[in-house]
């Protein structure tokens, strides 16, 4: 409960930073980290976003989706912080790759809420961004439920209008 309430505490003062506009509109690439995978991200006013996470785990299939505050971050031109919340929704083969607790050969539907705290850093020369996050999430569905901290990704994008 400690650890939520410091969570909280920082994204309300990171929240509390000048807003600028972002510098593109939309955002394709490859996400590697526990969960390799696509995103695809797109800029609906000047600081919100939604990005769209599709990946693949234990021989399934992972589709999240994520709406994203973005703020300038100190006094580095180009770098953004970023959060905000989502859903999530996958398929899951247990006969490959099992995680802990689960058994037999079935494919298992799995669904829950995220959350994702993140930087992104523009080139100014490239059309690329790079960014760095963390996404917990919550299992509401599927034989594992509970709160999973642990999907931290670096992204690259290949960005445009």
């Amino acid at each position: 409960m400690k650890k939520q309430v410091y969570l909280f505490a920082l994204l309300g003062l990171l929240a509390a930073n000048p807003v600028a506009a972002q510098e593109y509109v939309n955002g394709l690439g490859g996400r590697l980290g526990y969960t390799n995978g696509v995103t695809f991200k797109h800029f609906f006013n000047e600081t919100g976003a939604i990005e769209g996470i599709f990946s693949s785990k234990y021989s399934g299939f992972l589709a999240t989706g994520v709406v994203e505050n973005h703020f300038p971050l100190a006094a580095v031109p180009h770098l953004y912080g970023y959060y905000g919340g989502g859903v999530h929704v996958g398929f899951w083969n247990a006969k490959w790759g099992k995680p802990p607790k689960w058994e037999g050969n079935d494919t298992y539907t799995v669904a829950g809420i995220d959350g994702i705290l993140g930087m992104e850093y523009m080139l100014e020369s490239l059309p690329l961004s790079f960014a760095m996050d963390w996404k917990p999430a919550v299992h509401l569905i599927g034989p594992y439920n509970g709160y999973f901290m642990g999907d931290a990704a670096i992204s690259i994008r290949y960005t445009f209008k």
